[in-house]
């Protein structure tokens, strides 16, 4: 019974924490300000989901680049496409490592929505630093085949 009325306080939560997001302007949820003024913590996890979205789509599009950039080369690029699946993977491993509990809101309280988009944000970023270091080795004798066909 608990589980349940655990499961319905946390969609209840998200719910509304939609609604809100909705009934506030854009440059409020999402905006650099937004965080630096956030004062409730249905803000303050508002605005870390927002911040994760946005290197969620930084990521996307530097990982479209690599994509095409390794088109000429259809190994390669097949196995561009599984390091990426790999890495998704193991975002979605860590993030469970780190928040292990079944019912994470009753165990780790409402900042846990911060907490993990945080976190997630964090890893989401550290990849976007790898993507874009295999962008840009050109002439590297250890850059493998990106360094063999690519000279931009």
């Amino acid at each position: 019974m608990s589980r349940i009325v655990g499961i319905v306080s946390l969609v209840a939560a998200a719910l509304c924490a939609a609604g809100f997001a909705q009934s506030k302007p854009k440059s409020q949820v999402s905006g650099a300000k937004s965080c630096a003024t956030a004062q409730t913590q249905l803000e303050m996890n508002e605005c870390s989901g927002a911040e994760g979205q946005k290197a969620e789509e930084e990521m996307n599009r530097v990982y479209k680049q690599l994509l095409a950039r390794a088109s000429a080369t259809p190994a390669y690029r097949e196995k561009l496409e599984a390091a990426q699946k790999a890495w998704l993977a193991y975002r979605d491993a860590e993030l469970e490592a780190k928040y292990p509990a079944q019912d994470k809101r009753a165990d780790y309280g409402s900042v846990y929505p911060m907490c993990f988009a945080n976190y997630r944000t964090d890893l989401t970023r550290q990849r976007i630093q790898e993507i874009k270091a295999l962008l840009k080795q050109t002439d590297d004798v250890c850059a493998g085949e990106w360094g063999r066909h690519h000279t931009e």
